[in-house]
């Protein structure tokens, strides 16, 4: 019996020769591909009407990102008017042909944001040159509306270029896009500079739904208890080079002075946070700022709740992470940028206070953060005022 089930496969096979490279992707070293290909025949017979949402969720733990795609969501739930129904799909790895088909079948809009997915270092491809990994032949063949949501340009310092591919890609994007909306006037120049003339104007300023959470949701607000301050710094220890020129010893040791300074002369309780487990991984950079008395705690992991309820108790907040500057101004706490990349800077000059916008590398750093602290926790009233303009 079994000799004869061997002969049928064989036979089969020798007839239908796609059917040889099935079994091979399935018994040998393919799991993924055949797992992801199961996973699209459920959604295709089990799902209408989603919004396809491709995005980074839950991969890295990155706390800024789990804010990020619950808020978009959100914002679009409430322009619309009631709960879409989503389908969150990882955005690594390439859309294919197939997935293309499927969501033609079962989305009313494909969605690829937020998150700085223009990257020359992550999820690279050559069929993009940036995290959203489809051909363009593929992306030919989408038949659904392309909403590209609140993405940034998120090139780190001392990076090369993107590939060749990006351009064409980028300006085929746009082109096929119902909306193609960027979070911040750097991005957007940046992308332009990758663009024909002729498509400039469908380049769109979109806020990071992070920054308007107090707007959408009053309540959400911190309460600002006025008998005691606290000041939050997240670090960032990802890319060392290019954040810092090498000098992240120096730097740190700059940053361990200042929140010694907030304790001993301001009176005030300083921590230290960070947004991802990566970074609390860093055995030698925590060490560094343990052994002067400052201890790290992660967020990553927390609900979103929790992060809210986090970074609410504090009276100012002092980032490395474009979130960590983004989630608290959007509940109305002021913050203070430790810049080592554009992105800071560029979200900095969006509020008009470009003087929050401090360069790790600056050899005034120390002086300037105390200076910039001063002013902001002197007026701070006045501060929280101007942030809800």
């Amino acid at each position: 019996m079994r000799g004869e089930v061997k002969n049928a496969i064989r036979f089969l096979i020798k007839k239908q020769p796609w059917l040889h490279r099935v079994l091979v992707d399935f018994w040998c070293v393919r799991w993924p591909a055949v797992r992801r290909h199961a996973e699209l025949v459920c959604i295709y017979f089990t799902k209408r009407n989603v919004i396809y949402h491709l995005g980074v969720y839950g991969v890295g733990g990155n706390a800024g990102d789990d804010v990020l795609y619950r808020e978009l969501e959100n914002v679009a739930d409430s322009i619309v008017g009631k709960p879409l129904l989503w389908h969150h799909r990882f955005i690594g790895g390439e859309v294919s042909r197939l997935e293309v088909a499927v969501i033609n079948r079962v989305a009313r809009a494909v969605v690829v944001g937020g998150h700085g997915l223009m990257m020359v270092d992550t999820h690279k491809n050559a069929n993009s040159g940036w995290q959203f990994n489809i051909t363009i032949q593929n992306l030919e063949r989408l038949q659904v509306p392309l909403v590209i949501a609140a993405v940034g340009y998120n090139v780190f310092r001392g990076q090369g270029d993107f590939q060749s591919i990006f351009n064409r890609h980028i300006a085929r994007c746009v082109e096929k896009s119902v909306f193609f909306g960027l979070r911040n006037y750097g991005s957007m120049q940046a992308v332009k500079s990758h663009l024909p003339v002729a498509l400039h104007d469908k380049v769109s300023f979109q806020p990071c739904p992070t920054t308007l959470i107090r707007h959408y949701y009053p309540e959400r607000a911190p309460s600002h208890p006025s008998n005691e301050q606290k000041v939050g710094i997240c670090l960032a220890f990802d890319r060392l080079q290019n954040r810092f020129g090498g000098r992240h010893y120096e730097i740190f040791d700059d940053i361990a002075h200042y929140a010694h300074w907030l304790k001993t002369v301001m009176n005030l309780d300083a921590r230290f946070f960070v947004h991802t487990a990566y970074d609390l991984k860093q055995s030698e950079l925590c060490s560094f700022f343990s052994e002067k008395g400052w201890p790290l705690v992660s967020i990553s992991g927390f609900s979103v709740s929790e992060i809210y309820q986090y970074y609410r108790q504090y009276s100012l907040v002092v980032g490395m992470r474009g979130h960590s500057l983004m989630i608290p101004f959007g509940l109305g706490v002021p913050v203070l940028s430790i810049t080592t990349q554009n992105k800071q800077r560029w979200f900095i000059e969006t509020l008009n206070h470009d003087e929050w916008s401090i360069e790790a590398t600056d050899p005034k750093l120390l002086k300037l953060l105390k200076a910039q602290t001063l002013q902001i926790l002197e007026s701070l009233d006045l501060v929280r005022v101007d942030l809800q303009k």
